[in-house]
């Protein structure tokens, strides 16, 4: 269990023994991409580089620690499904002027299939005829599966489980070899029932089918790693201990923040300490949601030592620590995040 998920566990659970003192609520933010590209980069094409190798299939049967049959496949996907895929969710961004795809695969008439990055003739070439500023080029596409059919009482539940690995290079004109590589992984599962084995396998997703969906699933991976995305994430505040807290937490849950912020004010600057603390802590929440990073970490901070002065207090000491290293995040994200936005001049 990664440390992110767990201290979600943990505040999860505080927050059911406490459900009174404090409440939840999502909100969106963009992250910055893991790559960060040059703003003259304007007009973008995705091509396929993969090669159709038949001979990379292979089956194998086991068992696992269950005793359970297990067939685990590896097989190629269908690079040009992936790239028609990360072209149109790439193009769904509006990050570049222009995402174009070119349609051929580049291998498709070697003689001998051969795994290939793209040479520095070959980027020139398909970048002038393209009118490209750079290339998003498709080079591998590996799926791996497990099969397992068990048996429950009147019942047969089939499943596979697919890791799906594509393999996506970045190429820029003039440069000698790619200067990114991205191989991201990600998993996608189908099931079936029946009420005997052979007909529950029978329901499950078909060979071709299998390539189809998850040869689209790895053209939505590489996104994340090219282009800055949306995200969702948990906020905690609190909701109680005066009458200002209460009445903004109804505020909160009618999409009002201006006005809660105005009663958190209110319960910072009147209030006894356990009320000023709350509300310098909904504060931080308030100007994180309107990004905001560094009054947002100003006002935990205020917070922060006002729950130092109290006994007693370790849930409010843990729930301060976790979101005062979220916000150590999110404010380098979001200066990384202006540098690859700047390309739009603040119009975003």
């Amino acid at each position: 269990m990664n440390r992110k998920y767990y201290a979600f566990v943990i505040l999860t659970s505080l927050l059911m023994c406490s459900c009174i003192t404090i409440d939840q609520v999502t909100i969106d933010y963009m992250k910055p991409s893991q790559i960060s590209l040059p703003a003259q980069i304007k007009t973008v094409v995705v091509v396929n580089n993969t090669v159709t190798n038949k001979g990379r299939n292979s089956i194998e049967k086991m068992i696992d620690r269950d005793g359970r049959a297990v067939i685990e496949s590896r097989f190629q996907g269908d690079g040009r499904i992936t790239a028609d895929e990360l072209s149109k969710n790439i193009a769904a961004q509006n990050y570049f002027d222009q995402v174009l795809i070119c349609d051929s695969a580049l291998r498709e008439k070697d003689h001998f299939p051969r795994k290939q990055e793209l040479t520095k003739e070959e980027v020139t070439t398909l970048s002038n005829e393209l009118g490209a500023d750079m290339l998003i080029s498709v080079e591998d596409v590996t799926i791996s599966t497990k099969h397992r059919t068990e048996r429950y009482p009147n019942l047969f539940h089939s499943t596979i489980d697919a890791t799906v690995e594509p393999v996506v290079r970045l190429y820029i004109p003039n440069r000698s070899k790619a200067f990114v590589s991205i191989q991201p992984k990600d998993s996608i599962f189908w099931e079936s029932y029946g009420t005997t084995d052979t007909q529950a396998e029978r329901e499950l997703i078909k060979k071709e089918n299998q390539v189809k969906e998850a040869s689209q699933f790895a053209g939505e991976l590489p996104a994340k790693y090219i282009l800055p995305t949306w995200d969702k994430a948990l906020r905690f505040y609190y909701i109680n201990g005066a009458f200002e807290l209460k009445d903004a937490a109804i505020l909160v849950r009618e999409k009002s923040w201006d006005k809660a912020s105005a009663l958190w004010l209110e319960g910072y600057n009147n209030k006894n300490e356990k009320v000023k603390f709350r509300s310098a802590f909904n504060l931080a929440v308030y100007y994180e949601l309107n990004d905001s990073i560094d009054k947002a970490i100003e006002w935990l901070e205020k917070a922060e030592l006002l729950i130092n002065k109290k006994k007693n207090n370790e849930l409010d000491q843990y729930i301060v620590k976790e979101y005062s290293q979220t916000l150590q995040v999110r404010k380098g994200e979001i200066q990384t995040l202006n540098i690859q936005m700047s390309r739009f001049k603040d119009n975003f």
